[in-house]
């Protein structure tokens, strides 16, 4: 190649390469639920005593501000237990004050990994934001505008830059704030079936496997710090129960309550079918809204208050 195209070819390489790396700090400096619970945990660890673990049931469906004692929520949409293993591994010898670890569990919790999900651009924010390890060269999990088109990350860019808007969406203490009755859409009940059957399909017998061996690492390391686990089953709305694999539960329920016996410091609780949840507790079929989630968290640290600490 001559020496012009050389300089051709940089001339018109050099800022393509740093227009994307102005992108890449700009997103990265963008806030959002991921680097703000990162940053409360790195301050704030030694003093919470309780923590809210899980995917968006634990989101949506925990509220803090309803437990005794200080609590806070770092359960993120799609987090499965090997995320959950992650922030408390990464955490735990801050974690000086830690009594409880509240974890809720659905239907379809151990069915996938988050990394072949539909949802698996949320992986990079574990790297980028958690400081989670992985191959340095995979663009999938080091680059904030992997997976996403110039045009929604010019549209992030400007919200925040000129509008000031920033991309968390829950509250002080963790809890997701997005999901609220008047939000709800008019056919919500009809959508049982569907969701369902999605979620049946998302079985996977090597994610499962993988995701209860996730879960008894956390048991276990809970067991030696004397932390109490308290697995909760969460509500779901009548559509969407009777239209789950039933075999599936049965699997589910089955792996929790086994779980809950081999490790003392475990204890679980179904609420699936807990009927004092109605209606208009409830965003979707199987999440609830900003009353269901008061009413949830209340349960919980009735039950979380019944189940003392042992040696």
């Amino acid at each position: 190649m001559s020496r012009f195209l050389k300089k051709l070819t940089f001339l018109f390489i050099f800022p393509l390469l740093l227009f994307f790396a102005c992108l890449e700090v700009m997103l990265r400096n963008i806030p959002n639920d991921y680097s703000f619970k990162r940053k409360w945990l790195d301050t704030n660890a030694k003093q919470i005593k309780l923590l809210v673990l899980g995917s968006s049931t634990g989101y949506y469906g925990v509220n803090p501000n309803f437990l005794s004692g200080k609590a806070f929520n770092a359960a993120h949409v799609y987090q499965n237990p090997k995320y959950d293993l992650f922030i408390l591994e990464k955490f735990i010898s801050s974690f000086d004050s830690l009594q409880y670890i509240i974890l809720p569990v659905t239907y379809h919790s151990f069915f996938y990994s988050l990394e072949t999900s539909e949802e698996n651009w949320r992986t990079k924010n574990y790297y980028i934001h958690y400081g989670m390890k992985g191959n340095r060269f995979d663009p999938k999990l080091n680059l904030a505008f992997y997976d996403h088109s110039l045009l929604s990350i010019l549209k992030r860019t400007f919200r925040y830059y000129i509008k000031g808007q920033d991309e968390i969406n829950c509250n002080a203490p963790g809890f997701g704030t997005s999901y609220l009755l008047e939000r709800r859409l008019p056919n919500w009940e009809g959508e049982g079936e569907i969701k369902a059957k999605v979620h049946s399909a998302l079985f996977n017998q090597e994610d499962y496997s993988e995701n209860l061996m996730m879960l008894e690492r956390m048991a276990g390391l809970c067991k030696e710090r004397r932390i109490k686990l308290i697995m909760v089953f969460a509500p779901a709305w009548d559509t969407y129960i009777e239209h789950i694999d039933t075999e599936l539960l049965k699997l589910d329920l089955l792996k929790c309550e086994e779980i809950s016996r081999k490790y003392g410091n475990v204890s679980f609780v179904n609420m699936l079918n807990d009927r004092r949840f109605t209606n208009d507790d409830f965003y979707d079929v199987n999440h609830l809204n900003e009353f269901g989630s008061k009413k949830f968290t209340l349960a919980i640290d009735s039950i979380m208050n019944s189940y003392p600490l042992t040696d």
